[in-house]
């Protein structure tokens, strides 16, 4: 298996991206309801998926861009 840390770091940060984008979403929607930690969960289990996909879908494009911000900021010299 080549480098699986390649995929690894993006899905975790993913999960994690849309574990607090769905929570925060759905407080501001729906407010702290006493149904909150399941329309949550409900949120996160759609977001969750959609973003791990969007990540490893992008992932080349975002490194691309990435590179081009870097060598427009830190010119190599030498």
């Amino acid at each position: 298996m080549r480098h699986p840390e390649r995929f690894v770091a993006p899905i975790v940060m993913a999960t994690l991206m849309s574990f607090v984008m769905s929570g925060l979403i759905t407080t501001i929607n729906l407010g702290l309801s006493p149904n909150f930690l399941s329309d949550w969960m409900g949120s996160w289990s759609i977001s969750g998926p959609i973003a791990i996909a969007g990540v490893l879908l992008m992932r080349p494009v975002a490194d691309r861009i990435a590179a081009l911000i870097t060598l427009r900021l830190f010119p190599r010299h030498g």
